[in-house]
């Protein structure tokens, strides 16, 4: 990824949630941190209001005109003032103190006690849960000022400048560098207990694809040596799969099906010859024949030197056809695997290592005995060229929304290029989705089997990958399958890094310089509609801080003035006076005037309201505080206090 991109930071809607809950804040992980922690004392605090609704619907329920036992009004006491942890600890005490003295205490005060403590342990819960609102390594937006095509990266200019040639040598390495990012992505994060971090970076899902393994043969009859084996992806979205964030009508599905086969080569191949090229003396070589490049009549030449000991390990060579490709410079194959609508691709492999056991695959297959004094017997191959043949269609469609989905004929990558020059994709296309096919026919071409093959050679042999030397691991008895499934998720991978890799340009500097960026609103909103995920940031759903936020203010406003208007509704009503009475007269500051007048200490009014006041300037003692004539220790303190002597003389005040 280059390191000019950006993740954008604010609001902008994932379209994979819709409109409504796909509204998005995306900021940095430090901020996102301090917005975690207010979400979470936000939920504290709102959880204290629901307590206080909870404790005035409780207190207006049991309230009661008839007379009570001592238990009970301080059940009524807690449920006025206490908040909800205050109030389960003195639940819980309550129920034990007044085990001798009141009926069943326990089973009044433990139902009680455990509700408060579902309570809080709920709203612990929400606290802690708040924090899956943001999703740390979520899908975020990328921006670049590097974003768009290739400019001069064409091979089929009539002529090249300097410029030109740069450019579509900087393409090659930026190509071949995508092919070796593909290989890695697919080979650690294309199973199902991936679990690297690397596999994080993609907003889109692995793609997947139906393997068929006995169709038959895409070429004419006769040219297969085995049934072939098929490879439908199916409908590859762009914002599912690819990550071009986008609405549902503006996206587009594209499908690859690939089918490949081992080709026969009785009747196209020659026999050994001798070389004639100055570059090869005293050399041997034999030829294939399944098409011609320029001037050249044959499709694959092998030197001795090719399959001696000079040369270990595997090597993989190939030919590409492209689909009614016309121009001067350009491969014609033979009619028997010649195809008008799909590109043709032929991979020779060659090896003159051995094998520790015979090798039944058709492709890799070796089963002449080495003769050597070595236990256990060695394998060589009998053949020391074998091919094999891949053909590729590749389909783009509207999405399957409301009607059937529209698309393209099934045709070759060339074709499909013609036909973005040509302007005559297909009408089924909005703007949007115009812009993006047009885009992605470059990664379509670029990551195609052929392309794969020129970018990583033998690399991409699965098999090659644990050979050392002259010595080959051992290949399955399906190995070519293997390879070709395996070739089908480079592909896939590197086709999911090139849609962010136009969003964000190349990581070399010098190479920006050849990258076009889109001037069209089409091609802009592209530009800022690329998903990935980062670490680094964390997305919040709007919504759902709404919701937090919309209902907790609710919950809070509510818990402040749920008595005040219920106490309106019953003043109206004249219904429940006992009810609002008792909620007055069981507050805190009125049960403080009844200890005050109880001793005579102040002038009190207000007895009906939640706050009693006494006349203006009247200043006394605290309840309990001590005559400053009597020394007396803390213990001789609190048995006074205790018998009810606490030292005043009633009536007097300060």
């Amino acid at each position: 990824m280059s390191s000019a991109a950006e993740v954008y930071e604010g609001v902008w809607i994932d379209w994979s949630k819709g409109r409504v809950r796909g509204v998005t804040l995306t900021i940095d992980s430090n901020n996102a941190a301090f917005l975690t922690a207010f979400l979470a004392l936000f939920i504290q605090f709102v959880g204290s209001s629901s307590w206080a609704i909870l404790a005035f619907a409780i207190h207006q329920f049991k309230s009661s005109k008839h007379p009570r036992d001592g238990l009970y009004h301080q059940h009524q006491v807690v449920f006025r003032n206490a908040p909800a942890g205050t109030a389960l600890t003195l639940l819980l005490k309550s129920g034990r103190t007044w085990r001798a003295l009141a009926k069943r205490p326990l089973l009044r005060s433990l139902p009680w006690a455990m509700f408060a403590a579902l309570h809080i342990a709920s709203w612990q819960a929400a606290a802690i849960l708040s924090a899956r609102i943001g999703t740390q390594d979520g899908d975020v937006l990328l921006r670049s000022p590097h974003c768009g095509d290739w400019d001069n990266a064409r091979e089929d200019l009539p002529s090249y400048n300097r410029t030109a040639a740069d450019s579509l040598v900087a393409y090659w390495r930026h190509n071949r560098q995508l092919a070796l990012h593909g290989s890695t992505y697919a080979g650690s994060c294309y199973n199902a207990s991936a679990e690297q971090s690397y596999c994080k970076t993609l907003a889109g899902k692995p793609v997947n694809w139906t393997t068929s393994y006995d169709t038959a043969c895409p070429f004419s009859p006769g040219m297969c040596d085995r049934p072939a084996l098929r490879m439908d992806t199916g409908p590859i979205d762009s914002h599912e799969h690819l990550g071009v964030n986008a609405p549902e009508r503006d996206r587009i599905t594209y499908r690859r099906v690939t089918t490949c086969a081992p080709v026969t080569k009785k009747g196209f191949e020659s026999d050994w010859q001798n070389a004639t090229e100055p570059d090869y003396p005293g050399q041997q070589y034999r030829e294939l024949y399944y098409g011609t490049l320029g001037d050249r009549n044959f499709t694959h030449r092998l030197y001795n030197t090719s399959f001696s000991e000079q040369v270990p390990g595997y090597i993989l060579e190939f030919m590409f056809y492209l689909a009614n490709d016309t121009r001067a410079n350009s491969s014609r194959p033979i009619s028997n695997i010649s195809r008008t609508d799909a590109d043709v691709s032929l991979f020779f492999l060659t090896f003159n290592g051995i094998y520790l056991d015979p090798v039944t695959d058709s492709w890799f297959h070796a089963q002449v005995a080495m003769e050597s004094n070595w236990t256990p017997t060695l394998y060589r191959r009998e053949r020391e060229t074998t091919v094999l043949g891949c053909v590729e269609q590749h389909q783009f469609c509207t999405p399957a929304t409301s009607k059937a989905p529209e698309c393209t004929a099934r045709m070759g990558s060339w074709q499909l290029y013609q036909a973005r020059e040509n302007n005559t994709i297909g009408s089924q296309f909005n703007p949007r989705q115009m812009a993006l096919v047009r885009r992605l026919i470059d990664a379509v071409y670029d990551t195609s089997v052929f392309r794969l093959g020129t970018h990583l050679t033998a690399s991409m042999l699965k098999v090659g990958q644990a050979t050392v030397g002259v010595l080959s691991a051992q290949p399955s008895e399906h190995q070519w399958m293997i390879e070709v499934q395996w070739w089908q998720a480079i592909a896939m991978a590197a086709m999911q890094l090139r849609a962010i890799d136009w969003a964000v340009g190349p990581e070399n500097p010098v190479s920006r310089q050849y990258v076009k960026v889109p001037t069209t609103p089409e091609g802009r909103q592209m530009c800022d509609n690329q998903k990935v995920r980062k670490s680094t940031h964390t997305s919040f759903s709007v919504l759902g801080m709404g919701l937090v936020f919309g209902l907790g203010l609710f919950i809070v406003f509510l818990g402040s003035f749920i008595h005040s208007i219920v106490e309106r509704i019953q003043r109206w009503t004249h219904r429940g006076t006992h009810r609002r009475l008792q909620w007055v007269w069981d507050g805190m500051l009125q049960l403080q005037r009844v200890g005050f007048e109880g001793k005579n200490i102040g002038t009190w009014s207000g007895q009906d309201d939640v706050v009693p006041t006494t006349a203006a300037g009247e200043k006394f003692r605290p309840l309990f505080a001590i005559n400053p004539q009597e020394e007396l220790n803390d213990g001789l303190l609190f048995q006074k206090i205790h018998r009810g002597d606490s030292g005043f003389s009633d009536g007097t005040t300060a």
